[in-house]
């Protein structure tokens, strides 16, 4: 688990996780040890949420793409993240800005990623 955040109601906890290494590469660390190829073999971080009443965990973003920061909505029906092509940091200046519902995981984006972004806990406020 990379980062995480409790919803404004307390029903739910979002939090972002690296995708797990695809077989080749699990079966090279097995052999090897565990080592990461600079600018190839990037494994993405995605969006998941927890129902602390169920204890149930729901994957909400998927793609080539990975997450960095994220916050929920005031309602806690949505989330905001920023996503950019690779968790290579040379790549920030790719980032994108998108909602993602926590009813159905239907992702719309927000931003063309003309600019640097960046989504830190309590950036989505009320108007």
């Amino acid at each position: 688990m990379s980062a995480f955040e409790w919803s404004p109601d307390g029903t739910q906890i979002a939090f972002s996780m690296r995708d797990p290494p695809a077989a080749e590469l699990k079966q090279r660390s097995d052999s090897l040890g565990e080592f990461d190829v600079i600018d190839a073999e990037h494994r993405m971080t995605h969006l998941y949420v927890l129902d602390v009443q169920t204890r149930k965990v729901r994957r909400l973003t998927s793609g080539a793409f990975t997450v960095g920061g994220f916050d929920w909505s005031p309602d806690a029906a949505e989330l905001v993240f920023e996503h950019r092509i690779d968790p290579d940091t040379a790549n920030g200046g790719t980032a994108d800005i998108s909602v993602v519902s926590v009813k159905d995981a239907t992702v719309r984006a927000l931003d063309d990623g003309a600019a640097f972004h960046r989504i830190d806990p309590g950036c989505w406020r009320q108007d």
